[in-house]
Order: structure tokens, then C-alpha cells, then sequence
């Protein structure tokens, strides 16, 4: 039986709970003990001898460490790309990785590519595996009754048609190309009835810039930036077209959800892994701005 070993606890904690026995750390290191002594005691105290080791993202590298220290492989999936890896200061736990884990697993040949480019990690314990989406969809007979619904809650003509994102507000995501991208759509003729929905929360500060620009552009009224929510099925469901922002994604899984709701995506080239994902008739790639 699976063990889960959480470093931390978060809103899919008990979640978690209900697919495997489930180890927080937190209250062993919040008892001062070190993230190692805390990883090596929870292994220590499995039931039985773990038999292999997946540890998801590199944030986990200490655990990738101990793991290696115990004889115990590890499969190490990597969701990053090297920008990330750069802005968190988290070379030295790639290169950690790369001497510890029996295989790597990326979410797209993009970000396989560019991690072996970066860091010289050995092609022959690289592999990639393209995430899947397994939410729920809605009914087909029910989406035009959704439709309705998210357009009376912005407040816009039934018949309007939605381009929507979503996502944190933060730069990586790429809302300022979002905006931008909008503005110039709404600014041709015959875009009347669109309007731009983007979905999520940030910062104060990425927020704020934000907002800043949403104030300077022209067509501003068809432009909605809508809070976080629990449940975005409705709006991927009632939408019209997905784009996908952002300036770097490894894999964007917000996107699987979108085809999976019959969108088409929009998405940026060479910028991750999106491409591969729409390859088949998903969408289209444009030219990063």
C-alpha cells in the first residue's frame, strides 16, 4: 500500500488522506527537527520497507537525498522549468537530483530538453510523461444553461462570446500578455460581443500592476478579472476559447482542463510544453509577442 509523505500541510491534505496512510512532517519540524531527520524518521516508521520512492518536483530534493542515502531508488518528476529553477536559487537541488534519483521523469519533451541543456543531467535517465486531466465535465445538455449562468454573473449579453485564463496572477503566468492580447482583439472590428475573462488570484503587488494596466487600455469593459473559486468547471464549460498566457509553463495541466471542456487553446510558442499538448487538433500556437 502507498504511503504519502507530506512536508507541509494545504487544502489536498485530507485528500490525500482518502487515497493512502498519509505522514505529515510538519510537527516534527516544527519541533525543531531537521527536514532530513524528519524525512529519515517517517521512513523508519513505515508499516514496511518502502520499495521505491516518488518524490514530485525538485523542492524535494532533500527527501530525493535521503532516499538515496537508504538504498531506496527514487523516481524524481520534475514540473519546473530552469527559469524557475534560477528565480529559486535551486541549482544545486537539480544537481542533487541528477547524482540521486534512479530515473527523472519530466511532463514534456520541451522540458527535457531544456534541463538537459541547462544542467547537462544524463539523457539516459530522463524520460517524459504528458500529464492527463482527470476532472469531471458536465453534462453536454447542461452547457447552455451554464453558459447563461457565468454571462449573467458578468453581466454580459447571452450571446456573448467569452475568451477565458486562468491562473495566479504572477508573471510567469503571463496576465500582462493577456491583457495585451485582448486589447489588441477587441480593438478590430467585429470583435463586439467578445469579452476576456481571467480567473484567479495574486499578490497585492502582481495584482496591483494589474489592475494598473487594465486601466490604461482601451475596450477596459470587456476586459473581467474574477476572483479565485472553488469550482472553475463552470467557467471552462461556458467559455468559447481558452488562452494560455504564459510566458513559461512546463506542461499546463489548466490547459488539459480546457480541452477536456472542448476548448480550443491558444497558446505561445516556445515558451513550454503547451505545444505538444494541442498538437493534435487542440488549439494553435502563435508567435510569442
Amino acid at each position: 500500500r502507498p504511503m504519502v509523505m507530506l512536508a507541509d500541510d494545504g487544502i489536498l491534505t485530507e485528500e490525500y488522506r482518502k487515497l493512502a496512510s498519509t505522514c505529515q512532517l510538519s510537527p516534527m519540524l516544527a519541533a525543531g527537527l531537521s527536514l532530513e531527520t524528519a524525512v529519515e524518521r517517517a521512513i523508519a516508521a513505515a508499516p514496511h520497507r518502502p520499495v521505491v520512492a516518488i518524490c514530485n518536483t525538485v523542492a524535494t530534493a532533500t527527501a530525493t537525498g535521503v532516499c538515496r542515502d537508504r538504498d531506496l531508488p527514487v523516481v524524481q518528476l520534475i514540473n519546473e522549468l530552469p527559469t524557475t529553477i534560477r528565480a529559486n536559487g535551486w541549482e544545486d537541488q537539480v544537481f542533487g537530483i541528477s547524482g540521486s534519483a534512479r530515473q527523472m521523469i519530466f511532463v514534456s519533451e520541451f522540458s527535457k530538453q531544456a534541463f538537459v541543456r541547462e544542467f547537462d543531467l544524463p539523457t539516459s535517465r530522463c524520460a517524459v510523461v504528458h500529464p492527463g486531466w482527470l476532472g469531471e465535465t458536465i453534462d453536454p445538455k447542461d452547457r447552455p444553461a451554464v453558459r447563461r449562468r457565468i454571462r449573467r454573473e458578468l453581466g454580459i449579453p447571452e450571446s456573448a462570446m467569452v475568451a477565458l485564463g486562468c491562473g495566479q496572477i504572477h508573471p510567469r503566468k503571463g496576465v500582462d500578455l493577456f491583457l495585451q492580447t485582448a486589447a489588441r482583439a477587441l480593438g478590430r472590428a467585429g470583435t463586439e460581443n467578445l469579452h476576456f475573462v481571467w480567473i484567479g488570484d495574486g499578490t497585492d503587488e502582481h495584482t496591483r500592476w494589474i489592475r494598473h494596466d487594465l486601466e490604461l487600455l482601451d475596450h477596459a469593459d470587456r476586459i473581467h478579472l474574477i476572483p479565485s473559486r472553488a469550482d472553475v468547471n463552470p467557467w471552462f464549460e461556458g467559455a468559447d476559447v481558452f488562452v494560455l498566457s504564459s510566458r513559461e509553463d512546463p506542461y499546463p495541466i489548466v490547459g488539459i482542463q480546457a480541452m477536456a471542456s472542448g476548448l480550443p487553446v491558444l497558446a505561445f510558442d516556445r515558451c513550454g510544453g503547451a505545444p505538444e499538448a494541442i498538437a493534435e487538433g487542440g488549439g494553435r500556437s502563435i508567435a510569442f509577442p
